[in-house]
């Protein structure tokens, strides 16, 4: 089941590029030097406007090529502070997405937890029915 999360639900509608595509239209870059300059300059990246199947990040390609544009630009030697501040940037990104996963999968939890308990007071009905008609 394919599943859409809007992050950025402004943009609905929007042309959207992963980063695969936008590697294959940008042929300056490959894939794994965008990966790279993504890693090295997270405080710069864009932020991801959907999110597939829980995965598939999408983007809008305007942001793609400026931020593109301005690493090679400005591809120098970073401050100790600047790696410091772009971690704590990516850093924090990912446990945005660990909590997200989180609340995910705890109201997955408690949707199993209520299905069990109707199933087992349907068992419970059931068994008690046969017991009557049984004796």
């Amino acid at each position: 089941m394919a599943t859409d999360e809007w992050l950025r639900p402004e943009h609905k509608g929007a042309e959207l590029e992963s980063i695969k595509d936008f590697v294959k239209r940008r042929e300056e870059v490959s894939e794994q030097s965008m990966r790279s300059h993504i890693s090295r300059y997270h405080d710069w990246f864009p932020g991801v406007v959907r999110l597939k199947n829980g995965r598939t990040k999408y983007f809008l390609p305007s942001e793609l090529d400026d931020f593109l544009d301005r690493i090679l630009k400005n591809d120098r030697p970073r401050s100790r502070a600047e790696k410091a501040a772009a971690d704590v940037s990516r850093l924090r990104e990912w446990v945005q997405e660990k909590e997200r996963a989180e609340i995910k999968r705890r109201e997955e939890y408690e949707t199993a937890q209520r299905d069990l308990k109707a199933a087992r007071l349907g068992l419970r009905e059931a068994e008690a029915k046969l017991d009557l008609l049984t004796q």
